[in-house]
């Protein structure tokens, strides 16, 4: 087992290509490995019952005090950010948990229309960071002037999301497709 926990850390996940398989690039080996029924993407659903759930209560909270100091604005922030980094690890354990990892010969995928659609995955991938990121700071920059509990839970949501996706190796997409076509 630890030698499967070793190696997932050093996969990139590259794109689903047979609707149950999703693909992973090992960095240390240039090895293509596949997870049958791979979701990666778990942390949306807890973000959506999280909004449901907290954002009312949240709203009433709010309407009752707002944060008006500044040292607590700043703890709140940073204990927020130590917060979804602890989830974003917890996520990552958890999509990799019980599942069989399986070698895939490259010469399949090299020959086929798999780069295009990683690609466009990866393409995807970048844009949506760059937008939850955008949101993150414009959340934080409410948070901060209003003091309004609302804007700092969307904050700690984005900077989870933002900790997934780094922490879950999305982010090295790019340079794992651009070497594993230089491979072929």
């Amino acid at each position: 087992m630890t030698n499967q926990n070793d190696l997932v850390k050093n996969l990139i996940p590259l794109s689903e290509y047979r609707k149950p398989q999703f693909l992973f690039y090992d960095c240390k080996t240039s090895q293509i490995y596949a997870i049958d029924s791979y979701n990666s993407n778990k942390q949306s659903i807890w973000i959506w019952v999280g909004i449901v759930l907290v954002v009312p209560a949240l709203r009433q909270l709010t309407n009752v005090a707002f944060i008006r100091s500044s040292v607590l604005k700043i703890i709140s922030v940073i204990l927020a950010i130590i917060i979804s980094f602890i989830i974003s690890k917890f996520f990552r354990k958890k999509s990799f948990e019980n599942k069989r990892l399986y070698r895939v010969d490259k010469c399949y995928y090299q020959k086929s229309d798999f780069y295009s659609f990683a690609y466009r995955t990866n393409q995807l991938v970048i844009e949506g960071f760059a937008f939850v990121c955008i949101a993150s700071v414009v959340c934080l920059g409410l948070y901060s002037w209003g003091g309004d509990l609302l804007f700092l839970f969307f904050f700690y949501m984005m900077t989870s999301l933002i900790f997934t996706l780094i922490e879950l190796n999305h982010l090295k997409r790019g340079q794992a497709i651009k070497k594993l076509k230089e491979e072929s």
